[in-house]
């Protein structure tokens, strides 16, 4: 487990993210969409949470989950993601990226990123929340892979009560039960990678914490990409949840509260 906690820097000369995205990015149909047409649809909740849901992502069990900031890309300049408008100045975190993760869904896994986003605060409709959607929606369609992106935009129980902010795992669970078809995730052959691991150059130990209590196993950016540590998830078959499993996923989604429930609905997530 050591090397999963190693730290390196990245190599030099990452490939970057194309800024000709859609300015609204709300619906860009180049960034993703099902054979029908449909676009993937940003959505936000509670002034804490932003979703991005793409209908191309089927249901599946398995889930190759990713943190966003210094794990799948850096910046050119060297300065912290959130300090960044411009969308040319995202590039891939490491050369390896953009494989690693057409590697993983083209061998059955649902990726899936899931990210602080602070400098959004509460302004979801807002400059910082604006080019949040834009990135993504550019790093998806540079990709050519389906995703979903859930990220909390606020600190703290007060402003963020339910848990959508790492290490907390309410925007897992949104994801599992919302946005899944009521396919139960096996936690056995899902994972989380992110840069967050509490190593002494890390800002903190947040991801490795929300892999822990999500329940999926941790690697770092470092063990995933530059050690091949993906090549040692992607010969793990498919596996459909059992009907007790899919059940389990129902009644989980049935207990939301009626706010909750009133929530979705009056603000248009799927």
């Amino acid at each position: 487990m050591e090397n999963f906690f190693k730290r390196k820097d990245p190599p030099n000369g990452a490939s970057g993210v194309s800024a000709s995205a859609n300015k609204s990015a709300k619906k860009d149909s180049s960034a993703g969409g099902d054979l029908n047409g449909a676009s993937p649809t940003w959505t936000s909740l509670h002034g804490s949470f932003m979703a991005r849901v793409d209908p191309s992502c089927a249901p599946n069990a398995n889930v190759a989950a990713f943190d966003l900031d210094d794990t799948l890309q850096k910046t050119r300049s060297g300065r912290p993601g959130y300090a960044v408008s411009e969308l040319d100045d995202f590039v891939f975190w490491s050369p390896g990226v953009a494989d690693a993760l057409r590697s993983v869904h083209a061998r059955g896994h649902a990726v899936v990123i899931f990210s602080n986003q602070g400098g959004v605060k509460g302004a979801l409709d807002g400059k910082r929340a604006d080019v949040v959607r834009r990135r993504v929606d550019a790093l998806a369609k540079r990709l050519g892979v389906p995703l979903h992106f859930f990220c909390g935009t606020q600190k703290g129980a007060e402003k963020d009560p339910r848990g959508y902010r790492k290490p907390q795992t309410g925007a897992w669970r949104y994801f599992e039960t919302r946005c899944n078809g009521g396919v139960a995730i096996d936690l056995n052959a899902s994972y989380y990678v992110g840069d967050a691991a509490g190593r002494p150059r890390d800002h903190s130990d947040s991801d490795a914490a929300f892999a822990r209590n999500v329940g999926v196993r941790f690697f770092t950016p470092e063990a995933f990409f530059l050690e091949s540590g993906f090549e040692g998830v992607l010969g793990r078959p498919t596996t459909e949840p059992s009907p007790a499993e899919t059940r389990e996923v129902e009644a989980a989604t049935a207990a939301l509260d009626d706010a909750d429930a009133d929530d979705f609905r009056r603000e248009g997530t799927p």
